[in-house]
Parts: structure tokens; C-alpha cells; sequence
């Protein structure tokens, strides 16, 4: 195995671009195998992972890693580029070198265990609840995700100035379905007694959620709990893994009337490492906190979904993870590859495969569709493609104008816009033109009269 530099080695070939602290110390952080510095770089702030050991896999990994990234790009991690033999620095033995270093997006924020820390210590309920739900939120789009971190704790997700989450050390990083062995099989504390006999790093990621999210949410209720160490918890794996904690029981009554989190408290008491079904009781319990204001505290949607549509009537069109729903007091009910706001009082969404349909407030199904696309409506009618061409579907879904065109626009003042190639034309409800179809575009002005360019 290659020798290494230490810290000391590190600070003095990287003078001049450590960033120090108020009273001229190098801002870093250190682990078992590597340091952070905080640097500049080109003028920007970074932060530069240097490694202390040897591991003869890792430039295979990132490579591997970065390309997965450039194919499916995700939102969970910190940018990061890969840069080999880019540090000449005398080792531990004194020999001088070149090594591989890590440079990434330097993260304004903290620790979630340092933003846990400070919260408990001011008995900040409402401050750790909502570090609960962002926690959900990162734990959807990771789980749904092809990567897998292979060693969450709170040590390793950072809370940006903004609230959002980040998860940082990508060193154990796996795609998933990688058979290789693993370097990596998380922190005691937050990883499954039985881990280490998983063949594939696909479920590594599944307990560690279940025991972060569990910890967040209980110490939303009663922060004495957290003893404040980095890798204390309040849910003991190794206790939990026999099948029986009086910590887990004893919240198991306090949250009875709350099937989302005992759903939580089930997956603790897991015998295996691979605890199925972990994304839906995460997505489930994002929901039905959306809905119900749980925790004693109201919830914007904006925390817990991608993106949230005021619909009126106490209903918000929210996504998650590419999914879509509407959310109500009593939570989302169903999600839906696409779904839209309402108009004309209904709402239009994609079951897939081709099936469409409508409802309305009460998300009640009014009719099905089988097509390639339904729009949303407007003075009753909505557009409809088959078959490729356009046509309209009325309010009982029956295609009342024929496809027969390359676009259709919404109706507005008894008329709608139709296209066929270069030429346009107006037809009102039954289909009949009003404006024959000629070369030259028509639109909408302002105030929904028809234009000609």
C-alpha cells in the first residue's frame, strides 16, 4: 500500500491556498481516510478532499461515478471533480509525490448533526421538524435515485444557508446493481448489524434512512434524547435488530394514531439489512405531513415537493420525484405520471400506457380516455391527440371535433386556433371553420382576440 501524506503534510504544500479562519487557522475537517480543506481556487472558494490512505479502487470508482452523473445527473450531491496527481506533497515518510485530490462545491451551511446539535441544545422543536421533512425529501430523490451512498448519517448531509439538503462524501458512492465488494459498509450507529451480508450496495442506503428519519422525528418530540456525539442515535441497530427496543415501543404509542411514522418503527425492527419498501413508507409519511400539519407546525408544500400549483379550494397540485398529485388536508391520495391544474372545475391526468382521464374536486373519476395526450379544458371542450393529430374531447370524454390537426389550441370566446403545417385557421365548438386555414400565423392577443402575423 502507497504511503500518504498527513494533515501537517497537506497544509504546507497547499499555503497560499487554504482558506483560514478569523484567527489565521486552516478551515478543514478531517475523517478516518481524507481532510477537506476549505481553499480558493481560480477565485472561487472550493472545498479540496485531500486522502491520508490508500485505496488502489478509487480512481475506478469516480470514473465510473462521473459518467453515471453526466448520464443521470443528480440533485442529492455536491459537484465534484476528479483530479488525479494534482497535489505535489512530501508523505509521511517524507517522500515527495503527486496525489489525487477531490475538488468540490464548497457548501455555505453546517452539518445536519452540528444544525441538530444546536436545535436540541434551544429546544427548538419546530426547527428539528422541519429538518425531519427536508430529510424525507432528500431521502425520496435518493432512494429513487440510481446511485447509492452506501454510509448516510448526519455527519455526511449538509443543511445549506437556504434549508435545502446535500449529502457530501462521495467516496462510497456505488451505481446500483455493482457487485464489486465494498470498502464501505457505513457508521455503527446508523448501518444494520447484518450489512455487511449484503451481496450488492443496491439496499445499503435502506436502514441508515429508516434510523435518521426515525431519530429526527423523535427528537422533534422530545430533544432530551440526543446525546449530541456524531454517531449517537436514538434508535440502537444492534437493539433493534433482535426485534424488540423499549425505545421503539414506547414511541410505537405515542405515535399509534400516526400510521406513517409507526410504519418507520416497523422497518427499525428489521432481522436483514435490505428493508423493502423503505421509498414508499418515505413518500407516504411526505404526504400525509403535507396533509395533515403534523408536528404541531402548518407545512409550505415548497419543503417537501419539487414544485406546488395553488389549485384553490385548500388544493395544491404539488410533484415529487417526477410524479404528480393533489394535495389536501388528508394528504395526496394517489401520485400521477402527469397531472394538471384544474379548469372548467376538472382536473386531467395520465394513469400511462395511454390512459387518461378527468375528475373533479373531490377526485372523483368522471370518464376514460385511452390516447396519446389530453389537455387541460376550456369552455367545456379540451384537446386530444390520437393517432398523432389533434382533435377535442368534450367533458364526458367523448372526441367530439376529429383529429385531423398538428396543433390545437385551447377555446376561448367560442373559438380555438388549429393548425395544419404552415397554415392556420379558427373553428368554433362543433369544428366549423371560421377562419379558413391560410399560410400566415394566428395567436391569441392579450385579451383572448385572434391575431394574424
Amino acid at each position: 500500500m502507497r504511503v500518504y501524506p498527513n494533515i501537517l503534510n497537506y497544509v504546507e504544500a497547499l499555503k497560499g491556498r487554504i482558506v483560514c479562519d478569523e484567527i489565521g487557522e486552516p478551515v478543514y475537517f478531517s475523517g478516518n481516510r481524507s481532510v477537506v480543506f476549505k481553499v480558493e481556487c481560480d477565485g472561487k472558494i472550493r472545498a479540496m478532499k485531500c486522502y491520508t490512505l490508500d485505496d488502489p479502487l478509487r480512481r475506478e470508482r469516480y470514473a465510473e461515478l462521473s459518467e453515471a452523473l453526466v448520464a443521470v445527473p443528480s440533485g442529492v450531491f455536491v459537484g465534484y471533480d476528479y483530479l488525479e496527481d494534482y497535489i505535489v506533497c512530501a508523505d509521511q515518510n517524507g517522500d515527495v509525490g503527486s496525489f489525487d485530490c477531490v475538488m468540490m462545491e464548497w457548501v455555505e451551511g453546517r452539518s445536519l448533526t452540528s444544525a441538530l446539535s444546536e436545535a436540541v441544545y434551544f429546544n427548538r422543536r419546530e426547527v428539528i421538524a422541519g429538518l425531519a421533512l427536508r430529510f424525507l425529501r432528500l431521502a425520496s430523490e435518493l432512494l429513487r435515485s440510481p446511485y447509492v451512498h452506501c454510509d448516510i448519517k448526519p455527519d455526511n448531509i449538509m443543511v445549506r444557508d437556504d434549508g435545502a439538503m446535500t449529502v457530501v462524501d462521495l467516496d462510497p458512492v456505488r451505481l446500483r446493481g455493482d457487485k464489486r465488494p465494498r470498502t464501505e459498509t457505513g457508521t455503527p450507529g446508523f448501518r444494520h448489524p447484518c450489512v455487511t451480508g449484503l451481496k450488492r450496495a443496491d439496499h445499503c442506503d435502506d436502514y441508515p434512512i429508516v434510523v435518521v428519519a426515525a431519530t429526527l422525528f423523535a427528537l422533534a418530540e422530545e430533544p432530551g434524547l440526543w446525546g449530541g456525539d456524531a454517531d449517537r442515535v436514538v434508535f440502537d441497530p444492534d437493539e433493534c435488530a433482535i426485534g424488540y427496543s423499549r425505545r421503539v415501543a414506547d414511541f410505537a404509542i405515542r405515535w399509534r394514531d400516526r400510521p406513517y411514522l409507526l410504519g418507520l418503527l416497523d422497518m427499525l425492527l428489521s432481522e436483514g439489512a435490505a428493508v423493502y419498501g423503505v421509498v414508499g413508507a418515505v413518500e407516504r409519511a411526505i404526504v400525509c405531513i403535507a396533509g395533515a400539519g403534523a408536528l404541531g407546525r402548518s407545512v409550505d408544500p415548497a419543503e417537501l415537493f419539487d414544485d406546488a400549483v395553488d389549485c384553490g379550494d385548500g388544493i395544491t397540485l404539488v410533484s415529487l420525484v417526477g410524479q404528480w398529485g393533489y394535495l389536501t388536508s388528508d394528504g395526496v391520495e394517489r401520485f400521477y405520471p402527469v397531472a394538471l391544474p384544474f379548469s372548467d372545475g376538472m382536473a386531467v391526468v395520465s394513469e400511462g400506457d395511454g390512459r387518461w382521464c378527468a375528475m373533479d374536486r373531490e377526485r372523483n373519476i368522471l370518464f376514460g380516455l385511452k390516447c396519446e395526450e389530453l389537455c387541460s379544458y376550456s369552455e367545456g371542450l379540451a384537446p386530444v391527440r390520437i393517432g398523432g393529430k389533434w382533435g377535442y374531447a368534450d367533458s364526458a370524454g367523448v372526441v367530439t371535433i376529429e383529429p385531423v390537426y398538428d396543433y390545437c389550441g385551447a377555446f376561448s370566446n367560442g373559438c380555438a386556433v388549429v393548425r395544419n403545417g404552415a397554415c392556420y385557421g379558427v373553428i368554433d365548438s362543433d369544428g366549423v371553420l371560421l377562419r379558413p386555414m391560410s399560410e400566415g400565423v394566428i395567436v391569441r392577443g392579450e385579451n383572448g382576440e385572434i391575431v394574424a402575423l
